[in-house]
């Protein structure tokens, strides 16, 4: 039996509108679709499965609201680069110097999640499938709280096969 729901946002018209937005990607395999929002901390907006009965979504949509405002707190999951979790009271020692995370915009008591999230992420290679985000962060000392190491990141998004298809696939 399968562990998801038709509609799991309260309001299900205004997420079902946002899986519209032409500013994101659209992969597709089968009856599985995904929708990826780059713009938006390289974040995944959708992924669900469309049936007769309407879409029904593996992960929680993005609402309108929360395409409007770029939230990806409210998105269906994002990437948490170059660290996960928090970093207790924004501050940390590293080579005998302290790092000061605090003033970097996160409205939290702590530096979260790093900062890839809220980054806009660049797209390279795209199949009807596929994508692949790109994100390269220079440190800025000018920007309070910067993240103060410098990385690359890529993601590969990719839908493999579909229930829908012969063999019966995992998306």
């Amino acid at each position: 039996m399968r562990n998801a729901f038709p509609n799991p946002s309260s309001d299900s018209a205004s997420a079902d509108a946002a899986l519209d937005d032409p500013s994101l990607i659209a992969l597709r395999s089968g009856n599985t679709e995904l929708r990826v929002a780059p713009r938006i901390g390289g974040s995944i907006a959708a992924y669900f499965e469309t049936t007769d009965a309407g879409p029904v979504h593996w992960m929680r949509p993005a609402t309108r609201a929360a395409l409007d405002a770029r939230n990806p707190l409210q998105m269906a999951s994002f990437p948490l680069l170059p660290y996960c979790n928090r970093i207790r009271d924004a501050r940390f020692d590293f080579d005998g110097q302290s790092i000061d995370l605090s003033g970097d915009g996160n409205t939290f008591a702590h530096a979260l999640h790093g900062n890839a999230w809220r980054r806009a992420w660049r797209v390279g290679k795209q199949t009807a499938t596929s994508v692949e985000l790109h994100l390269e962060h220079t440190p800025d000392a000018s920007i309070p709280g910067d993240w103060p190491f410098a990385y690359q990141a890529r993601q590969i998004i990719e839908l493999i096969g579909a229930p829908d298809e012969a063999g019966g696939g995992k998306a």
